[in-house]
């Protein structure tokens, strides 16, 4: 930092400062890359204890519908947990799962068989500079059906829907 009269050099503190800023730059495109690396995979939140898989829906290149049920839980006590989780995610209270309807139950429209009464939705979100990254959860009661695979009464249905950055 000092010549050899034993003055501060400035052309030897701007090479330091430059150094410096270079080391700066670089960590920070790492972090970027890294970051952006890390929304290029599901975002997993963590599942309802005793929740079984049920199939999955829809998969393509960077997005998937997983479905789960679990017995013996009404859909309110589920949709606890994942509010739960979304405080967590979130780091507060601010976000939370919406029921639609918001009270009671929607009127079935004609020529749709077994509707769904009521459902929550949690959005749990990583998305960021162009790159998106998401899991919706969605929660309803299960509903009878006559076939035996398709049958979800006395069960809570959970329904992942993940969208990710491609690769």
């Amino acid at each position: 930092m000092f010549n050899r009269r034993g003055e501060l050099s400035i052309f030897r503190i701007g090479l330091v400062i430059g150094f410096i800023g270079f080391l700066a730059i670089g960590a920070g495109v790492v972090a970027f890359l890294t970051d952006q690396a890390s929304r290029q995979v599901p975002l997993d939140i963590t599942l309802y204890p005793n929740a079984q898989p049920w199939g999955t829906a829809e998969l393509r290149g960077a997005s998937r519908k997983l479905l789960f049920r679990v017995a013996g839980v009404s859909p309110d006590d589920v949709a606890r947990f994942y509010q739960q989780q979304m405080s967590e995610f979130y780091g507060n209270s601010d976000f939370t799962c919406v029921r639609t309807p918001a009270s009671g139950e929607a009127r079935p429209e004609r020529g749709v068989p077994n509707p769904i009464p009521f459902q929550f939705a949690c959005l749990f979100d990583r998305s960021g500079f162009n790159s998106t990254q998401f899991t919706r959860v969605v929660i309803y009661p299960g509903q009878p059906n006559p076939d035996p695979f398709l049958n979800a009464e006395g069960f809570t249905v959970i329904v992942y829907e993940q969208v990710w950055q491609p690769t």
